[in-house]
């Protein structure tokens, strides 16, 4: 009976290494995926986040726009109600008034400007030759009873040329500058003396 003795090595299977390498693809494969995924999460937090404190700051946004908007409309309400009560409580002519502040100025003074306030008060702009004329003009509008108050606003100086001829020989002239003083006054009227007058007159003209 023959034994047979095999003394080489035994030959591993061929695929053994193959099927490591495939393991350790897969392996590094399904790492990757759950990475990328652990990421894409991540920033889809982040994205939803962003998304959510965009749309509260847009809310907000229009949130103080809209107070802005009504603040703006109860102010316009505000000021139009001002303007009508103005306009029903302040039924002055202007003409009688411009008299009355005429009837008040010197000599060489001369209204430049008059124009009314929302307040209701009269701004009023007037020539003078002296700031004295300026001084007194304020005292008696002071004085009278039509008038509650009134101030200076400003006091300037504008230098006019006028031309005169001498007397000595008739034909020459000579240009001489003289400084003029304009006035700016606020005048607070006493509604209720003046209406009273213009009724009293309505009634005599009637």
């Amino acid at each position: 009976m023959l034994v047979e003795i095999n003394l080489l090595p035994k030959k591993e299977p061929r695929n053994t290494s193959l099927f490591v390498l495939i393991s350790v693809l897969v392996l590094i494969l399904i790492i990757g995926i759950g990475i990328t995924v652990w990421i894409g999460q991540s920033y889809k937090g982040k994205i939803e986040a962003i998304h959510k404190q965009h749309t509260a700051t847009q809310e907000l946004i229009a949130a103080e726009q809209q107070k802005i908007a009504n603040a703006e409309s109860i102010n316009s309400l505000e000021e139009l109600k001002k303007a009508v009560h103005w306009a029903e409580d302040y039924p002055i002519k202007t003409v009688p008034l411009l008299r009355n502040f005429t009837a008040l100025l010197p000599e060489r003074g001369f209204i430049q400007t008059f124009s009314y306030e929302e307040t209701g008060n009269i701004v009023i702009t007037i020539q003078f030759d002296t700031s004295r004329d300026a001084s007194y003009y304020l005292k008696s509008m002071l004085d009278s009873e039509w008038i509650d108050d009134a101030t200076i606003n400003s006091l300037t100086t504008n230098e006019l040329t006028e031309e005169r001829t001498e007397s000595a020989n008739i034909g020459s002239q000579e240009q001489e500058i003289l400084p003029r003083y304009i006035a700016e006054y606020k005048v607070s009227l006493n509604r209720s003396v003046i209406k009273e007058e213009a009724s009293d007159k309505g009634g005599e003209a009637s």
